[in-house]
């Protein structure tokens, strides 16, 4: 359930080393915004600091568009996993679920289908 702000830093750095432009700038700030407003409206407790710090690293690698695809998979896969979960009782409703993993997951599968285009 934890991000190390030290690895978040490095794939900041990462994201910026690959190219830096206006639209991924504005895709971080915007990723910042969103999570870090569910971060504020759920009080920490539906999305922690940490997710709201990889945000920036999501849209600096991808761009706005890549991040809508990332943030897509990863609240689908996210609501699926923890469907699945409440119905073989491995969780309770009020349980929480680590969303970093899906959050990588939404990553990847959005930078790969920009470099497919």
């Amino acid at each position: 359930m934890i991000l190390p702000d030290g690895a978040t830093v490095a794939l900041i750095i990462l994201a910026l080393m690959m190219g830096f432009s206006v639209d991924k700038l504005l895709a971080g700030a915007g990723g910042v915004a969103f999570l870090g407003g569910l971060h504020l409206i759920t009080k920490g407790k539906g999305m922690g600091l940490g997710d709201v710090k990889l945000a920036l690293f999501m849209g600096l690698l991808l761009g706005g568009r890549g991040l809508i695809i990332a943030f897509y998979v990863a609240f689908i896969a996210g609501a699926i996993v923890g469907v699945v979960m409440l119905a073989f009782n491995k969780k309770k409703l009020k349980s929480p679920i680590p969303f970093g993993p899906f959050l990588f997951l939404g990553v990847l599968v959005a930078f790969f289908l920009n470099k497919i285009e």
